[in-house]
């Protein structure tokens, strides 16, 4: 659960507050590599376990909201899973 951690963290962080999506990887992904950011989520991905969605302030030019001022984001957990948190740990990446 520390992914769930970080992404409310983040959120929290100043003009981090206007991010819609935050994915969040284990240390060994390359950060700057989209390839390795995106796929491993897509190959052990499960919406209950990896997704979360939230309401939050948006950016004030997003056009994408339904209200002005009241937004969803998305955080996508993409790190190994460990037994402690409630979920069997997944395989190698």
């Amino acid at each position: 659960m520390q992914a769930y951690k970080i992404m409310h963290g983040l959120w929290g962080m100043g003009q981090m507050m206007f991010a819609k999506y935050i994915v969040v990887v284990d240390e060994e992904v390359n950060v700057h590599n989209t390839s390795e950011v995106l796929f491993p989520p897509l190959r052990q991905y499960r919406p209950q376990r990896d997704a979360l969605f939230t309401r939050g302030r948006p950016d004030a030019l997003d056009h994408a909201t339904s209200q002005f001022a009241i937004g969803s984001k998305m955080g996508l957990d993409a790190t190994r899973k460990l037994p402690g948190e409630g979920f069997p740990a997944s395989g190698p990446r």
